[in-house]
């Protein structure tokens, strides 16, 4: 059997790597930082996920696997060592801390396992970070040049496929398995055997649609969604008037991606119109606003594809209207949350709207934002 190690058992980590790794067979290591997480998983021996697929539910019992605290390097470097994959299954801010953990198993094993050959996959929605995430490996680290050169493959993802659950250390949790997810090529494991998994070329560019066309919609769902009281993305996404901004953000986000990017109608659709599943997964309004710092960024979901439109005179008041209402959540639990309110209070909403998003004061869209917050 091959071997895996998951570095972040959230989630993500779980719902979503942890299913497909166990679908097909491998030999499981969950690492993470969080203790209540790994003692939830090596305390029940398993976990399930209900996984929802376009035609019928199946309920996966997860078991046979490994956890370990990232930190007590001791306990795991043997299956870093001598694993097949590492999935990097982590928000952007925490990949480089979790590398210097692995760094002491990659020394190893470029010692004592040199011939055997690794992938290292990014599962994060944040593009263009590979490069950064190499520089980091091999000169801050300090990991062998020709080693690494010669045996690892580190490749970006594109994950098409949400997993939920109550709270990150849930031993309950939820996945759609619709699609398949896309990596970089090429990878150093058999991708033809593998289910759930697809090569794909440009995945940098599609990358970005996916942020744009994706996960715009679900941002604003959850901004716009927030402020009209709703607790989930189902029941905010049925309302009539977040689901008129739902679909404006796509319909904006479609006309800018075809003046910016090398795809046609056609392709652009079909990678847009995904598969439904047959049932529905609870996805709480607040997790899919965590962050709206980074959600609200220069080059992220909205203000990104805003920006983009902009410059190609196409108009975008719905992306406009879902940066105004992320502008607007002040949910106590959300640290970025708690920052831009305290922005907007010292600073005054234009200049904190351009803190925020990235954008010069004096820019268009800075006042377009500006007048949609007041109102809200």
């Amino acid at each position: 059997m091959n071997n895996v190690v998951i570095v972040g058992a959230g989630k993500e980590g779980k719902g979503t790597f942890g299913d497909i790794f166990y679908e097909n067979n491998w030999n499981i290591t969950f690492l993470d930082k969080d203790e209540n997480v790994i003692n939830q998983l090596n305390s029940k021996g398993k976990y399930e996920v209900e996984a929802l697929y376009n035609n019928h539910t199946e309920f996966h019992n997860i078991t046979n696997y490994k956890a370990y605290l990232i930190n007590k390097i001791e306990d795991y470097i043997d299956c870093v060592i001598n694993t097949d994959v590492i999935v990097l299954a982590l928000y952007p801010e925490d990949i480089l801390n979790s590398l210097e953990y692995l760094s002491v198993g990659l020394k190893e094993r470029a010692k004592n396992n040199p011939e055997k050959k690794l992938t290292i996959l990014c599962g994060t929605n944040k593009n263009h970070m590979i490069k950064s995430i190499e520089n980091y490996i091999l000169n801050t680290l300090k990991i062998d040049n020709l080693w690494y050169t010669d045996n690892v493959a580190l490749r970006d993802m594109i994950i098409r496929r949400s997993s939920n659950a109550n709270s990150i250390e849930a031993t309950k949790l939820t996945t759609k398995v619709v699609q398949t997810l896309l990596m970089q090529s090429p990878v150093n494991f058999d991708v033809d055997e593998f289910k759930w998994f697809e090569l794909c070329e440009n995945l940098e560019m599609m990358k970005d649609i996916k942020l744009y066309t994706y996960n715009s919609p679900h941002a604003a769902c959850a901004y716009v969604g927030y402020n009209y009281g709703y607790k989930t993305i189902e029941e905010a996404s049925k309302d009539p008037a977040i689901k008129k901004i739902m679909d404006g953000c796509i319909s904006e986000a479609k006309l800018g991606i075809l003046q910016k990017f090398p795809i046609s109608k056609e392709e652009l659709d079909k990678f847009v119109d995904a598969p439904k599943p047959l049932g529905e997964e609870t996805e709480y309004i607040t997790r899919v606003a965590f962050d709206p710092i980074r959600k609200l960024a220069r080059y992220d979901r909205l203000t990104g594809i805003a920006m983009i439109c902009l410059e190609n005179n196409i108009k975008c008041p719905n992306l406009i209207k879902a940066i105004a209402y992320g502008m607007s959540y002040d949910y106590s639990g959300d640290l970025s949350a708690s920052k831009i309110q305290n922005y907007i209070n010292n600073y005054g909403i234009k200049n904190a709207i351009s803190k925020v998003i990235g954008v010069e004061v004096n820019h268009k869209i800075i006042n377009d934002i500006a007048n949609e917050y007041k109102n809200i």
